[in-house]
């Protein structure tokens, strides 16, 4: 096999625009992992000017990788489609993993007692919220955590956090009730993207993380509101490369071979248990958050959050 991944650009990726019909094909070994990257014949303007034709270009491209034995595609931000013959890249499959030190950084960062922190889930997805239970769960700092949503999202996470109990003693409470528990949290995790009407009912310097993927909220509400921190995504560092979340999925896929059955098939935790001994013995860490595009290091969160 030539390359296990592809990652798919526009003409115009990295500033300088070249067009090749149907691709421009570049092979590429980010920390020894094969793949390629797929340049498409369009600009990001002209894409976002005809997101329809821009979709089939890429399907294109995808059905044409697919028989070049590309097992997993990482196509552009805000195209990702549903019919693709290939797994696609997402970086909420990596973030539920690298959360717990990403929080614990970012309480450290504006002053927050982890003994005392609130956490709170709002579960409109509740297949990524028992992921993110699941790794928060192993972090014995996090002993105040409470998912609110809906009778018909809470009910499949009953049996998760029920076991979570057994396993770890961590009791984590399911609630109806948005208003009280996003006022009371340090912490507020979304696994769907916020909700507007939301932003007024944030205690001052909160952690806001937004999981869904969307990114597109998190310039608003950091508009809206000054004085809290509001996150969309990460960096990590794996040997000498930093990558953002989208991307460290394609290098996992090939890194961890758990990683790419989690990909395949969906989590259980078993799979989860093995991906984080995966991601341990690559020493990937937390070296940046992303905030509305650009990233944001520890250090100048540590700053923001001192002029709060």
């Amino acid at each position: 096999m030539d390359g296990i991944f592809a990652h798919i650009v526009f003409a115009d990726y990295g500033g300088e625009t070249i067009r090749r019909i149907p691709f421009l094909l570049e092979k590429i070994n980010p920390e020894g992992v094969c793949g390629y990257q797929a340049r498409l014949p369009i600009t990001g303007a002209e894409a976002t000017g005809n997101k329809t034709e821009a979709d089939i270009v890429i399907r294109r491209a995808m059905a044409a990788l697919a028989s070049m034995d590309v097992s997993i595609v990482l196509p552009p931000e805000g195209f990702h489609t549903v019919d693709s013959p290939l797994a696609v890249a997402r970086g909420t499959d990596v973030l539920p993993f690298f959360l717990p030190r990403a929080i614990k950084k970012a309480l450290v960062a504006v002053g927050h007692n982890f003994a005392l922190c609130e956490i709170t889930v709002l579960c409109g997805d509740s297949v990524l919220a028992a992921r993110v239970l699941e790794q928060l769960s192993h972090e014995a700092s996090f002993r105040y955590i409470t998912v609110v949503g809906t009778a018909e999202t809470l009910d499949p996470l009953r049996a998760v956090t029920a076991r979570i109990f057994t396993e770890t003693g961590l009791n984590i409470a399911l609630s109806e009730q948005t208003r009280h528990s996003v006022t009371r949290a340090h912490v507020v995790l979304h696994t769907t993207p916020p909700d507007a009407s939301l932003t007024p009912l944030y205690r001052k310097n909160a952690l806001c993380f937004d999981l869904s993927g969307s990114r597109g909220m998190t310039a608003a509400l950091l508009a809206r509101r000054g004085d809290m921190l509001a996150m969309d995504g990460l960096y990590a560092s794996l040997g000498k490369t930093t990558f953002p979340q989208d991307v460290l999925a394609l290098v996992l896929y090939g890194k961890s071979p758990a990683f790419a059955r989690l990909v395949r098939e969906g989590s259980s935790p078993a799979l989860a248990d093995a991906v984080r001994a995966d991601i341990a013995k690559l020493r990937v860490t937390v070296s940046a958050y992303a905030q509305a595009g650009r990233a944001l290091s520890v250090a100048a969160l540590t700053r923001r959050a001192a002029g709060l």
